[in-house]
């Protein structure tokens, strides 16, 4: 009985009859759905692709292949000629599993593949500023946090040495990584990744993490610089009026009273967008950030303690 016919029927063919096999170890490989996978075993003349509990899902047959053995692949399976390859296109989720490369040209060999299959996508990466140097402090502490998916590592990085990483089989969670950046200057990254993706976010020490007086950003001078401001400019504009209508003081006092008013009304909107700006968080909102979605352009998110 001939290797083709064996083949064709093959769990009729009495054990022995064939030629001899060998079977390798089982090969971990990574698909990307909605993507093509290669299987890197050529199969030229004689061979087969099996899947799991379905079986054969390609068999090649003196040089001739046929593709659509099971439903689950229709219109998926490829065998090229001429590279002797199998190729799964359309990757889906529901692929994943144990596939077999029968390759029968001559000696039989069998080779294991145990494919998984990943998404890509773009990580929800969110950055938090714990606290900044002051005089008493010298480190700068952030935060960085990614919602968790299957595969998915963590890290700080700073040039190609990784500081600190985590990972959690634990999926739709949320991973967070804080480090402690001291006060020279340096750049670190944070990175999220799977086996297929990945996304990181740059943060450079001189910039984020600059000293002020309570560790906190400096809203407050901002904010008291410009009532400042404010207020000379309309006592000089007071003056002026007062100069140009000379001595009449019915006049005088209309438009005194006039800036005035305008004067209180104008700093009591200031003052209170100054209390706004300085107001730390309550103890309830500890520990909140913003969240920012990470594409080709990165944001950073700040929150003072």
């Amino acid at each position: 009985m001939g290797n083709g016919y064996c083949l064709s029927l093959l769990s009729l063919c009495p054990a022995g009859l064939g030629p001899s096999s060998a079977q390798s170890g089982g090969q971990q490989v990574q698909g990307i759905m909605g993507e093509s996978f290669k299987f890197p075993i050529p199969v030229f003349n004689t061979g087969s692709l099996s899947y799991g509990n379905l079986g054969n899902i390609v068999m090649v047959v003196g040089g001739t292949a046929a593709l659509n053995l099971k439903e689950n692949f229709r219109d998926r399976l490829q065998w090229d000629k001429q590279t002797g390859f199998f190729t799964i296109t359309e990757l889906k989720l529901q692929d994943e599993g144990q596939y077999k490369v029968d390759n029968s040209d001559g000696q039989k060999i069998l080779t294991t593949f145990q494919l998984t299959v990943y998404s890509r996508f773009s990580f929800s990466l969110q950055y938090l500023l714990l606290s900044k140097p002051t005089v008493d402090t010298q480190n700068c502490s952030v935060l960085c946090s990614v919602e968790n998916d299957r595969d998915v590592t963590l890290s700080w990085t700073r040039e190609k040495e990784i500081l600190n990483k985590t990972s959690s089989p634990h999926l739709k969670t949320t991973l967070s990584l804080r480090l402690d950046i001291e006060k020279h200057p340096e750049t670190y990254y944070c990175e999220a990744k799977n086996p297929v993706s990945s996304e990181r976010l740059r943060v450079d020490s001189e910039e984020h993490c600059a000293p002020t007086a309570g560790g906190h950003l400096d809203f407050s001078a901002k904010s008291d610089t410009v009532i400042i401001i404010f207020c000379v400019m309309l006592m000089l504009r007071d003056l002026f009026l007062i100069h140009c209508i000379g001595t009449d003081d019915s006049k005088r006092s209309s438009i005194v009273a006039g800036s005035v008013i305008g004067a209180l009304l104008a700093l009591g909107i200031l003052a209170g967008v100054a209390y706004c700006l300085k107001k730390k968080p309550s103890p309830r909102a500890e520990g909140r950030y913003y969240r920012c979605k990470f594409h080709s352009i990165m944001h950073i998110c700040v929150l003072c303690d």
